[in-house]
């Protein structure tokens, strides 16, 4: 037996089909993970400190009056807000009159800033929440075609991530972790069953989460290079995969054209360079650490063994943590964004001031400080479960390999492999920044435990 062979008496066919028994348990268990998140999202949208993304409430008050008035408005005052929340925003005042008084909530007078006026967005956070798990589920089937895999791996994501914590709160990291869970699953069945449709489906999915997180339109072209890879269809034609990632490409290209009806109600285009310049502020803060905080940086985000050596850097592990006062992380959004602004003299400027002096002019620290940036993004948002499941990654690929498989978790697996890479590189690697990296964790734990 080969290293990457299962045991021959644990495999077994896999389980096309589902029981009735295994029905009623699926069913329980999506009923119940319902339930926990809604009491999690509607838990934390009753807390008014930090639930309202301000800005982009702002922004979207300028795009309604722009939809509702003949005379043209001026674009949107200064904010680094990509359009996509505000959009929702927009929408959503449109037809709940409760949603239009909360964008009254501004920064200097935050007496409209009240969660429960957006309890209809809210709600609908917590569907899209519960929709995650939905299509996490369907992909774990997808790929292994056996239930007891499919319900360990939903089972394990539920405990790693927590969609509940970001549904309940007015900002955009539910809508972009969604619209990737979406993405993931339509580029899954596009692949297996050679499907245009599915293709172009899963580009637009792509391409609208561009508009909550502009990076992700790096991924865009890795998406149609994923198109060629071969799949298990009998009836394969040389065509279809060329056809399929024009698919993707026009699918996205539609979507991230939403952004010029954004324009067109007055959107500040410069507020999607402005997020971008946060991004590359914030990575380049990390340029300059010292070998106490870059030793703290590497290992306190690692489950357990971060926790147990926080007491040893207590300072530095304050430092490398979020955004808070006085981290590295808020410094460079704070000090090094407005440098940028003044040195580039435009959002635009900022962007290239920012590569040029502070990644590609300080190519020493810059690659000093990549360890530390790596070791954030493995980790981030996994938990104790992406400890193990880091481990199980490459097994699971050798799994894959012998059961002819591997082309699908390659379709999975890469796109996130990507958005890691592009995040280490341009980001401070924040943890909602890569949502479905966890998935990937849970689902070769319960991939692999299945051959043992």
């Amino acid at each position: 037996m080969t290293a990457t062979a299962r045991p021959v008496a644990a495999w077994r066919p896999p389980t096309a089909t589902i029981s009735p028994s295994m029905r009623r348990w699926l069913v329980l268990l999506l009923a119940l993970i319902s339930l926990i998140v809604g009491v999690r999202t509607f838990g934390l949208a009753s807390k008014p400190e930090g639930t309202i993304d301000i800005e982009s409430v702002q922004v979207a008050r300028d795009l309604l009056s722009n939809i509702r008035t003949e005379i043209p408005l001026p674009g949107t005052t200064a904010h680094d807000r990509p359009p996509g929340l505000a959009m929702i925003l927009t929408l959503a005042a449109l037809v709940d009159g409760r949603v239009e008084l909360g964008l009254s909530c501004t920064l200097a007078d935050r007496a409209g800033c009240r969660p429960d006026l957006f309890s209809s967005v809210i709600v609908a956070q917590y569907f899209a929440a519960v929709a995650i798990f939905v299509m996490m589920l369907v992909m774990a089937w997808r790929l292994s075609r056996a239930w007891d895999i499919t319900l360990i791996a939903l089972v394990l994501t539920f405990i790693a991530v927590r969609p509940a914590d970001t549904a309940g709160l007015v900002r955009p990291m539910i809508w972009y972790q969604f619209l990737l869970a979406l993405y993931l699953l339509l580029a899954l069945f596009a692949h297996q069953k050679r499907s245009g449709a599915f293709a172009f489906a899963a580009g637009a999915a792509l391409g609208l989460s561009a508009l909550f997180e502009p990076l992700t339109a790096f991924v865009i072209p890795i998406a149609a290079l994923l198109c060629f890879l071969p799949s298990s269809s009998r009836r394969e034609q040389v065509s279809r995969p060329a056809l399929q990632a024009t698919a993707i490409l026009t699918g996205a290209a539609t979507s991230i054209g939403l952004l010029a009806i954004a324009i067109s109600l007055s959107y500040d285009l410069n507020g999607i360079v402005r997020h971008v310049s946060r991004h590359l502020a914030e990575r380049a803060a990390f340029n300059g650490m010292d070998l106490g905080t870059w030793v703290a940086a590497l290992i306190v985000p690692i489950p357990l063994v971060g926790d147990w050596l926080q007491a040893l850097f207590s300072d530095a592990a304050q430092k490398v943590g979020g955004a808070r006062a006085g981290s590295i992380a808020s410094d460079g959004m704070i000090r090094l964004f407005e440098a940028g602004m003044a040195k580039g003299g435009s959002p635009t400027g900022a962007v290239f001031w920012l590569v040029r002096e502070q990644m590609a002019g300080q190519i020493g620290p810059y690659l000093w400080s990549l360890p530390p940036m790596v070791s954030r993004g493995i980790w981030a948002g996994g938990g104790v479960v992406a400890l193990f499941g880091l481990f199980h990654v490459y097994r699971a690929f050798a799994y894959a390999r012998v059961e002819k498989r591997l082309a699908d978790l390659l379709v999975i697996v890469l796109p996130i492999v990507a958005l890691f890479i592009v995040n280490t590189l341009l980001t401070g690697n924040a943890q909602w920044l890569n949502p479905m990296l966890p998935f990937v964790y849970c689902y070769a734990i319960a991939y692999v435990a299945s051959g043992i």
